[in-house]
């Protein structure tokens, strides 16, 4: 198996280095495995094994880790092996269930050990809202031609956007540029700045927009890399208006680094009509997060 092959079972399923050997030419073989060990649980043994590893049974390594926390080495964090392995459970034993959704996650939020898991419910029920439709309220960044450090400006300069709603689609060259109004999602899911993008046009006499989005549930700073905006660049033309969107829940401002030469035309081609990726701080209320429907956010 090649080492690109490795990365991507270990990106997916978090896969120890032991079962990263076990299973190098098998990959379907540890799909099954791991999905046979989550469709032995229901959502309260789930929620038993998210917080305590007492009552871990003998294969929860495929499902869970236990490691120190890195900002307090006397204390264990406990957390889900990868964010694909999480989603699996909300759909296999939530049933994508909002409701129990939003208990598991203000349970995980509680405790600082099990802080890592809630911010992966967070992201998974992010990308479940923003397909929904909604109206967001876009917050500019704007770059310190010195530090490079994106900073919240004042919210009388909002930007309102109203999202359709979305299904979620294949990442193909030819599909992206063809067929707007489509969620799409990297395949290697350690993408360090986009974690989903769609190309949508809210008003019919404008240009269309491409909106990529940074999904965060902490206050520690975020990068947007060059390497990621670079590679959705690419995929749509030259009249597209170019949005990141840092999507965060209420309350939590990360410093955003936002280096004025990863973002210029210069670096990324073309920019079209507005030169390069303008950058956007977007802020959800939980409550509003975990509830059906279509309201503002921002």
């Amino acid at each position: 198996m090649s080492e690109e092959r490795l990365w991507n079972l270990h990106a997916t399923y978090g896969a120890s280095l032991r079962n990263l050997f076990v299973y190098a030419n098998r990959p379907d073989s540890y799909h099954k495995v791991v999905i046979s060990e989550i469709e032995k649980l229901s959502a309260k043994k789930l929620r038993r094994l998210l917080l305590s590893a007492d009552d871990s049974p003998n294969d929860s390594h495929y499902l869970m880790s236990t490691s120190p926390l890195p900002h307090n080495r006397t204390m264990p964090e406990r957390r889900v092996v990868s964010q694909y392995i999480l989603g699996e459970c909300c759909r296999r034993i939530l049933r994508d269930d909002v409701e129990q959704l939003r208990g598991l996650h203000e349970v995980l939020c509680d405790d600082q050990s099990t802080a890592t898991s809630a911010g992966m419910i967070f992201k998974y029920r992010a990308h479940q809202y923003l397909r929904e439709g909604r109206t967001l309220n876009l917050s500019p960044l704007h770059a310190d031609t010195s530090l490079g450090v994106g900073n919240r400006v004042p919210d009388e300069h909002t930007e309102q956007f109203t999202l359709p709603r979305m299904e979620e689609g294949l990442i193909d060259e030819d599909t992206i540029r063809n067929k707007p109004h489509t969620y799409f999602r990297p395949q290697n899911t350690n993408s360090p700045t986009v974690d989903s993008w769609t190309l949508t046009q809210d008003k019919p006499e404008g240009p269309p927009t491409l909106l990529a989005f940074l999904l965060s549930s902490v206050m520690e700073g975020c990068d947007a890399e060059v390497v990621d905006l670079d590679q959705v660049n690419k995929w749509v033309s030259e009249d597209v208006r170019r949005y990141l969107v840092i999507f965060t829940p209420k309350g939590v401002k990360p410093q955003v680094t936002v280096l004025p030469t990863s973002l210029t035309k210069e670096l990324l081609g073309n920019c079209g009509v507005n030169g390069g990726f303008h950058v956007f701080h977007c802020q959800v209320d939980t409550v509003e997060l975990f509830r059906q429907g279509n309201p503002q956010v921002g």
